[in-house]
């Protein structure tokens, strides 16, 4: 990824202090959202509480949009697992890492687990500002871009020793601060990869992954184009009549009188018999061509 540069000086001083009491997590019973394998299948999470699935071994991936000012806390917990006869104990059996818009890593921890309900609290981050650049904490530097942020969660493969099954997993949420004003780029920052978008914001409500995002992005294009190329033919049919009756006199289309057949009028008196000759289209006798031609 390449960060557009900064118009002007850009500035170097990083903030010094900010809140960073941990939130009270959200309640509640939480809904459905199973985790991707890698950064590229992260479905979104909103603030709120998320639940999925986990078993020994495995790790899911989740993305959460941070704008700028905005600080990203909440708490891991695994339920009590179905344990076999003997009991066991992992040191490092619930883990997590999370990774700013860049792929860098901003933060990670572990918690042991033996099977039984345990928790563990996340964050929270620094406030997402252009300057914790210059800040030489490896916790703080990484919150430097506006963006998705992603949250690996592990669970050790030794837990599978005294567990069987899949295990549930909570996550709550929390989505600090206001957005604010970023720098100003010399250059699309969003079409780089960097800042949040209305549109993002609307990924993290429905859990959209990167691909359903851009799948949904190129529906409403086609949609839009759609609309466009109708509403161009509409025009186009209105200005079409309104020439026609502004031809005709009294506003409607001219038309000549019909005679036999729906031909045009030639003369009330019968024509002698005539040799079968080819078909001729009205309109060719309107302009006065010969028949046949």
């Amino acid at each position: 990824m390449s960060e557009p540069g900064v118009k002007g000086t850009a500035p170097t001083t990083p903030p010094t202090s900010w809140n960073s009491a941990s939130p009270t997590p959200p309640t509640g019973q939480g809904q459905s959202r199973k985790g991707g394998t890698g950064f590229n299948d992260a479905p979104a999470l909103d603030a709120g509480v998320w639940k999925d699935q986990l078993r020994p071994g495995e790790t899911r991936f989740y993305r959460v949009p941070l704008d700028w000012g905005q600080q990203l806390s909440g708490s891991l917990e695994l339920a009590n697992a179905t344990v076999t006869e003997d009991s066991g104990f992992a040191a490092t059996g619930l883990s997590y890492e999370l990774y700013n818009t860049a792929r860098g890593r901003v933060d990670s921890d572990t918690s042991s687990y033996d099977g039984e309900q345990t928790a563990m609290v996340a964050g929270p981050t620094a406030p997402v500002t252009y300057t914790n650049r210059y800040n030489s904490s490896t916790d703080v530097s990484p919150m430097q871009v506006a963006g998705w942020y992603y949250l690996a969660v592990s669970l050790h493969p030794d837990v599978r020793e005294f567990t069987k099954g899949d295990i549930s997993l909570t996550l709550r949420l929390n989505i600090d601060g206001e957005p604010k004003p970023g720098p100003q780029y010399d250059g699309d920052a969003a079409a780089a990869g960097f800042g949040i978008t209305d549109e993002d914001r609307e990924a993290a409500e429905k859990g959209e992954t990167a691909a359903d995002s851009e799948q949904s992005g190129t529906m409403k294009l086609v949609a839009a184009a759609g609309i466009g190329a109708g509403t161009v033919l509409l025009v186009g049919l209105g200005v079409w009549m309104l020439v026609a009756r502004r031809r005709a006199p009294g506003g409607a289309p001219a038309a000549a009188p019909a005679g036999p057949a729906g031909l045009p009028h030639q003369s009330q008196q019968p024509r002698p018999p005539q040799p079968p000759t080819a078909v001729v289209h009205p309109q060719d006798q309107r302009y006065g061509q010969p028949p046949g031609w």
